[in-house]
């Protein structure tokens, strides 16, 4: 995706707030072009300084890159970086991804997923999606995912030190012939600090982690 048509994206999409305020488009549009499109990396101090959530994203591929939330519609965050498009997370998961050689256009649960608020690390239990990815006619994949929960550790995100439990999915998608393991670091609350997850067969893991919280400091 090409910095002005993803600028060109993000003037037509509404912003919701990302703390307190609603962001302004020039606000984010500066953020964009100024911290993650022209330079590798990211100040580590940047994200205290400014006032709505981000994240710190990292692919092969790529420098570690600071993606800002753009929008907020109930638990689905939508989060926006410069020249790779947008991700879109539900409870620490990826869903969506726009702009990379594969994107995840959708995820549909069978079952609730482990990572929502009040669900329970069931190891014994199958867990069930449906995945559309492009390119290609790729609707409705299954991907049928068990649990492993690991023990906590202590970790430093960003600028914190937490302690924090491992969850390990180990999944499949049989009618691609895929398995992969999805990994998230979470707290005693649930949320989602860290994670590695993969979204199409073709993608490496992306590797996440919230340096600034939606709602929160």
């Amino acid at each position: 995706m090409k910095r002005r048509d993803f600028l060109l994206a993000l003037s037509a999409a509404p912003l919701a707030s990302a703390c307190t305020n609603n962001l302004s488009m020039k606000t984010l549009a500066v953020t964009v072009n100024s911290r993650l499109g022209d330079s590798p990396g990211f100040d580590p101090d940047y994200p205290d300084r400014i006032p709505y959530a981000s994240m710190a994203v990292r692919l092969p591929n790529i420098d570690r890159a600071l993606v800002i939330l753009g929008r907020a519609e109930n638990n689905t965050l939508h989060w926006y970086s410069a020249d790779r498009g947008a991700l879109v997370t539900r409870h620490g998961r990826l869903v969506s991804t726009v702009g990379f050689q594969e994107d995840l256009r959708a995820t549909q649960f069978a079952v609730p997923d482990f990572l929502e608020p009040g669900q329970k690390y069931d190891t014994s239990k199958v867990y069930r999606r449906q995945l559309d990815l492009s390119p290609g006619n790729r609707f409705g994949i299954p991907v049928v995912s068990t649990l492993v929960v690991g023990a906590q550790s202590e970790l430093v995100v960003g600028k914190r030190r937490l302690r924090l439990r491992l969850l390990e999915e180990r999944a499949q998608a049989d009618l691609l012939a895929w398995k992969f393991v999805n990994r998230f670091w979470v707290d005693e609350a649930g949320f989602v600090w860290r994670s590695e997850q993969q979204t199409a067969p073709g993608m490496a893991p992306f590797v996440m982690e919230v340096m600034k919280p939606y709602g929160g400091a």
